[in-house]
């Protein structure tokens, strides 16, 4: 248990308390953990009494034996950028503009819209490398 940075952030580092408990070992011989993440500070009014207080996350992790808590962190905080990955598609390359009724017309348009998201994604990245050069 310790107090760590997830990753960097717009507003600079992600602290939060983390804990990490061994659950289960698997047939294959993973593990099961569940990580825990508390914010630091009162940010969210609990649903009973309305006051602050601080958010808890809850992460069910299949893992390698010896994986260390460090390790669990990272991943956790990798979830964020592809959150807002999914988020730029939908609003950029119109991946939440479908109407699903079969699976052919989900495979469409996610057949257009990755690799139109991919395009976008090396002309960012090269327009920002090339202001740094």
């Amino acid at each position: 248990m310790g107090r760590r940075s997830c990753a960097d952030g717009a507003e600079g580092s992600r602290d939060y308390d983390w804990a990490c408990v061994h659950l289960a070992p698997t047939a294959q011989d993973f593990e099961h953990r569940l990580l825990i993440r508390r914010s630091t500070v009162p940010n969210k009014k609990g649903k009973k009494t309305g006051e602050l207080v601080r958010d808890v996350a809850y992460f069910l992790c299949h893992t390698y034996p010896g994986t260390v808590l460090a390790e669990l962190v990272t991943a956790a905080g990798q979830r964020w950028m592809v959150e807002d990955a999914f988020q730029t598609a939908k609003g950029q390359v119109g991946l939440d503009e479908h109407e699903v009724r079969k699976w052919r017309s989900w495979y469409r348009n996610v057949t257009v819209c990755m690799p139109a998201m991919t395009c976008l994604a090396t002309v960012r990245s090269r327009h920002m490398s090339a202001q740094t050069a």
